[in-house]
């Protein structure tokens, strides 16, 4: 049946979004080999050996601010005015077919809901009050290059939450 329905669209994009559908794993991570060699199938140790990797290889934050005592100040931004159209705008430009961000939300809820959320997003937004979700990152291994199931053949990424995407 969908397969009639992506021939009848006569639409190139379609078909190949359907063929990468069928043909895509979308299991997830396979069995990786940690650092001693061994490999790793459950997930739970799995998370955990791209925690210990990730977070090895990462950047530590060393507590050092750099000097920027020669940069002259010239105003100051002490408040910043958001009103609902700015919401309503902002939702607007969002995409339907993006996927959920950390917290599950899809893109379209938004757009279904922009005239209920905007008015207390605005007011939230303009005296600095955002969800814990929007400052909590969900870390994602992606695979760069090399064996698949090398660890450190990943890097790390932080999906960005639809609403907080440009």
């Amino acid at each position: 049946m969908s397969e009639e329905r992506v021939v009848a669209s006569n639409n190139l994009g379609a078909f190949y979004n359907y063929v990468y559908k069928r043909t895509t794993n979308h299991c997830g991570i396979g069995v990786v080999i940690d650092k001693s060699g061994s490999q790793i199938t459950n997930d739970h140790e799995k998370a955990n050996a791209f925690n210990n990797h990730l977070s090895f290889v990462g950047v530590v934050d060393n507590d050092v601010v750099p000097p920027c005592s020669d940069v002259p100040l010239c105003c100051i931004l002490d408040n910043i005015n958001i009103n609902a159209n700015d919401v309503i705008q902002s939702i607007n430009k969002l995409k339907t077919n993006s996927s959920c961000g950390p917290n599950g939300l899809p893109p379209v809820l938004f757009k279904r809901l922009k005239h209920c959320l905007s008015e207390p997003l605005a007011q939230l937004i303009s005296v600095g009050m955002v969800p814990d979700s929007w400052r909590t990152a969900h870390i994602v291994p992606v695979f760069k290059k090399g064996a698949v199931g090398d660890i450190s053949n990943y890097t790390d990424q932080s999906p960005t939450p639809v609403y907080l995407a440009k």
